[in-house]
């Protein structure tokens, strides 16, 4: 009974972070590599609508408030929208930010892309997409930091969403993916 008890949390954390990839993967593949890419494409070039679409997948990320920030209920006003939605967009303005988190999540997105550009199948971009959320949300829940954050910039940020390792690593599962898949008809 001991071992199931200390097991458990263990295989909790392994459920959610499944259930998490898997719901990510298919949900914004099919949104932004299915039906924004799919749109783009005919709309501009193959190079110009990979661009476009992967900047809005970094963006819309971001699209929440800092986690410094709070506001309690009683707070609440009429224009405290306007002033979240402020400091929302006050990070873009933050340049360590942007060369962290902003360029990961533009080569995540780049990478999926060329995925599903290369494979016209949304598939294996859903894979990618679901094994980095599942690797994000284990490494997350089944790990803490031991060494202050100051010291580990910039090779390894608060998470595994920022940081130079982690870009290395995006970028060489991308060149790993594009080596491995077939190419599709045109080059992206």
């Amino acid at each position: 009974p001991r071992e199931t008890d200390a097991r458990a949390p263990f295989f909790k954390i392994l459920k959610t972070a499944i259930i998490s990839g898997i719901a990510v993967g298919l949900l914004e593949e099919f949104l932004f590599r299915g039906m924004m890419l799919g749109i783009c494409l005919r709309a501009v070039g193959r190079r110009a609508a990979l661009a476009f679409v992967t900047f809005i997948f970094a963006a819309v990320h971001f699209l929440k408030p800092p986690d410094s920030i709070s506001v309690a209920s009683a707070d609440v006003s009429w224009d405290t929208g306007f002033w979240m939605v402020g400091r929302i967009f006050a990070q873009f303005t933050n340049p360590i930010f942007l060369a962290s988190e902003f360029a990961t999540l533009f080569a995540v997105g780049w990478v999926l892309g060329v995925a599903r550009l290369k494979t016209k199948s949304l598939w294996a971009s859903i894979g990618l997409h679901a094994g980095w959320v599942f690797g994000l949300k284990a490494y997350s829940a089944l790990t803490s930091r031991g060494m202050p954050l100051e010291e580990t910039l910039p090779w390894v940020g608060k998470d595994l969403k920022n940081g130079l390792i982690t870009l290395a690593v995006v970028g060489l599962t991308g060149v790993l993916a594009a080596w491995w898949l077939k190419p599709a008809a045109g080059k992206v």
